[in-house]
């Protein structure tokens, strides 16, 4: 459970007067807990904690740097997507928007900003070797599957010149990566019917739910799979070799693949109220539980509730979503809204991941683009801290005045 803290309690910890406190509040600085009682306890003491360590970092430039890349200050710009408020934002397009009535296709030409060609959906051969390749690779996990079928089809595809910039041949990539985690050849078709036809989904409602799944998954700021893709195409890697490298770090647990995790406390044949009394044996060391809670969302994370508000509000889903809030005080991520939502349409296992990875592809390419327009190569320099080179620990003393000569 988080702590909370009145407002003096809060501003006595800042070491400021509850005039900064609110002026921190009017700046976006610092929000009150949702739902907490007026004077009872406004704050939560980890949201008091960040803005400290904010206002330290600002004070200290290298140890700023040193932890830009956890969770830290910006270090890269970037005009596609903003994380403001609890609100989601594609190239200044709220996403809620967005999932009203854009099609898959139509965020990807947003995010790329590249027009929809006439004909996005060309058909694509798989050649016999992929499709023994996928056949062999069946029982593999959709990760594992696509870093050796995407890389397969893109070798088949050299040729067509994938690589060109425009949105058919940018589309290819995203129709391929699809085709490669789900291990069938791909169809002349828009992205979310694709998917729902290797699943077996016919009803127009849970194809509309796959749609804005891709859609919310699309892109999230420099996540650790974007910042790596950006790093490929800094080098003046192809687009494939970006795309590579964003699934590699995608598949981590601490990334897309805590989707996995998801899956595995919440057994799917066990009833809700169970599930919630035995969870806790799955949590992390830190105390954490996969599918719980985001650090850019104290407030909960738009895309899970977009995603679970689609739902039926009495479905197992929400229901457990709302024991975990009251258990753990922390709001479902998207990791468990994706899982929630494979759940409710019957698909199988892994299908989380798939519709995670699929649909960050298209942000992949929107970063890769992006960083070949800056044209910078993404080299940071690492603070050493091993042990000091040998001759500095094992010469001998210099006399005072002594010229020493190194050869």
């Amino acid at each position: 459970m988080s702590v909370l803290l009145t407002t003096e309690a809060a501003a006595k910890l800042l070491g400021v007067t509850r005039q900064t406190l609110y002026a921190y509040i009017s700046r976006g600085l610092l929000q009150p807990a949702p739902g907490a009682q007026k004077g009872a306890g406004r704050f939560r003491l980890q949201d008091i904690e960040r803005l400290q360590l904010s206002r330290r970092l600002g004070k200290r430039p290298k140890l700023a740097a040193q932890t830009a890349l956890d969770w830290g200050l910006p270090v890269l710009p970037s005009s596609l997507t903003l994380i403001d408020g609890g609100m989601l934002y594609y190239r200044g397009q709220a996403v809620t928007a967005l999932l009203a009535d854009q099609s898959v296709e139509s965020v990807a030409s947003l995010l790329w900003d590249v027009p929809i060609a006439p004909q996005t959906c060309p058909d694509l051969p798989a050649t016999s070797e992929w499709l023994q390749t996928a056949m062999a690779l069946e029982k593999m996990s959709p990760a594992r599957r696509a870093l050796v079928l995407f890389p397969l089809a893109m070798a088949s595809c050299r040729a067509a010149d994938l690589d060109g910039g425009g949105f058919v041949g940018l589309y290819a990539h995203v129709r391929w990566m699809l085709a490669s985690l789900l291990g069938v050849a791909p169809q002349p078709m828009p992205l979310h019917q694709m998917a729902s036809t290797a699943w077996r989904i016919d009803d127009p409602a849970g194809q509309g739910l796959i749609r804005q799944a891709l859609i919310l998954c699309a892109d999230h700021e420099l996540n650790a799979s974007s910042f790596a893709a950006r790093c490929v195409a800094s080098t003046g890697a192809s687009l494939d070799a970006a795309l590579i490298g964003g699934l590699a770090a995608l598949s981590g647990v601490r990334h897309g693949a805590a989707t996995h995790q998801v899956e595995s406390w919440w057994h799917p044949h066990q009833p809700w109220e169970h599930v919630l009394a035995t969870c806790a044996q799955a949590m992390s060391p830190a105390g954490r539980l996969a599918g719980l809670g985001h650090p850019l969302y104290p407030n909960g994370d738009p895309r899970a509730q977009m995603l679970l508000s689609a739902l039926p509000w009495e479905h197992e889903a929400n229901c457990l979503a709302r024991g975990l809030y009251q258990q753990f005080d922390e709001y479902p991520s998207v990791d468990f809204a994706l899982v929630a939502l494979c759940r409710y349409l019957g698909l199988p296992a892994g299908a989380a991941f798939i519709l995670f990875a699929a649909g960050r592809t298209i942000g992949w390419l929107a970063h890769a683009l992006e960083q070949r327009q800056d044209g910078g190569l993404i080299r940071p320099r690492a603070a050493y801290t091993g042990q000091p080179p040998a001759f500095a620990q094992t010469a001998s003393p210099v006399e005072p005045g002594r010229i020493v000569r190194f050869r």
